[in-house]
């Protein structure tokens, strides 16, 4: 639907506030590339605070660039936004670097809804036109990846090829990979989480089915909540054989991976996600993608699979918002065997 006149001057007059109210419609969830996520009531979900307080800020930038360059808001086109992604008004801070090519993306897609909500019928959109030039380089630009998960079959040649602990000391490093790599596929953690947390995290008394409860605190940065989450039998062995390793080396400090025998400091995330990858390439796996996040989302496929409730997986997963768990129910049906005990 045209915009109305007034519209069209609110829009010059004051594009902030024109915007601020855009961004919490349901109008703008459907100028998307993909049709917005809706509860059962056909009801849409809206965006979080978070992310609507982001796309604010994404556009009072694209407003100051604007005004700095003397170009109206309706007169843009492709080149345009090519020269406001590559403006020094990005340049901020001590090591003033230019922007990711994933934050670039996200730009263009925000303006590419806003141009579709300001243009005319059979106008040209300047930012699809941006993106059908090959503007970014991304093939599957206005597309969330897949949610890539492993199936039962493919938990199972993980854990089978988990590192091989040899005889000698040196060898506990290996022990403690292999415990950190069972928590992220059998307990659904995020790598942030798998490396802050502390050895009083794990309860070691498992329930009737072999299961281990984890607790998992809150980051002052983080976007998941402070939550418990389960350790399921296939990989609490893993856990139960590091702490006692761990215990008998007489590690200090609190951390449950730690980088060193002083036990002072974390390991990094380039050494778990060379720890998941080459698991993944023992086991013969083969993902576009074979980081941590892979495991984590099957951790909760698998559940929802074998029916375990929304709520509980979201519970486990940390989860702020109940839409948050509605991409792995959609992600589900390409799964078709709960994980194994």
């Amino acid at each position: 639907m045209a915009l109305t006149q007034a519209q069209k001057r609110k829009w010059l007059t004051s594009p902030v506030r024109a915007f601020d109210e855009l961004v919490e419609s349901e109008t703008f969830l459907n100028l998307g590339r993909r049709q917005p996520v809706r509860d059962s009531w056909g009801r849409a979900y809206g965006l979080s605070t978070t992310t609507i307080r982001l796309y604010r800020s994404m556009f009072r930038k694209y407003v100051m660039w604007l005004d700095l360059s003397k170009k109206r808001l309706f007169d843009i086109g492709a080149t345009d936004l090519e020269l406001f992604l590559d403006s020094p008004l990005h340049l901020e801070g001590r090591r003033r670097k230019k922007l990711t090519s994933l934050i670039r993306q996200r730009y263009v897609l925000l303006l590419e809804r806003v141009y579709k909500h300001l243009q005319a019928p059979g106008n040209l959109n300047p930012a699809t036109v941006f993106l059908t030039k090959g503007g970014e380089k991304r093939p599957q630009l206005g597309r969330e990846h897949d949610k890539q998960a492993l199936t039962q079959k493919q938990v199972k040649a993980f854990m089978a090829s988990l590192p091989q602990v040899g005889d000698t000391p040196a060898q506990w490093k290996r022990q403690r990979d292999r415990a950190m790599l069972a928590i992220l596929v059998g307990a659904g953690l995020k790598a942030s989480e798998v490396l802050t947390l502390k050895v009083s995290s794990v309860q070691t008394d498992p329930d009737e089915e072999g299961n281990l409860k984890i607790f998992v605190p809150r980051k002052k940065e983080g976007i998941h909540k402070e939550h418990w989450t389960v350790l399921r039998a296939f990989a609490a062995p893993e856990v139960l054989s590091w702490l006692a390793r761990r215990r008998a080396m007489k590690i200090p400090k609190t951390l449950l991976f730690p980088a060193s025998v002083d036990g002072a400091r974390p390991i990094t995330n380039m050494t778990l996600w060379r720890s998941v990858k080459q698991t993944l390439a023992a086991a013969d796996i083969q993902l576009k993608h074979s980081g941590s996040r892979s495991l984590r989302n099957t951790f909760a496929i698998l559940e929802l699979a074998k029916r375990t409730d929304q709520e509980t997986v979201s519970q486990y997963l940390g989860h702020f918002e109940k839409k948050a768990i509605l991409g792995y129910v959609q992600a589900k049906v390409r799964v078709t065997a709960p994980a194994g005990k």
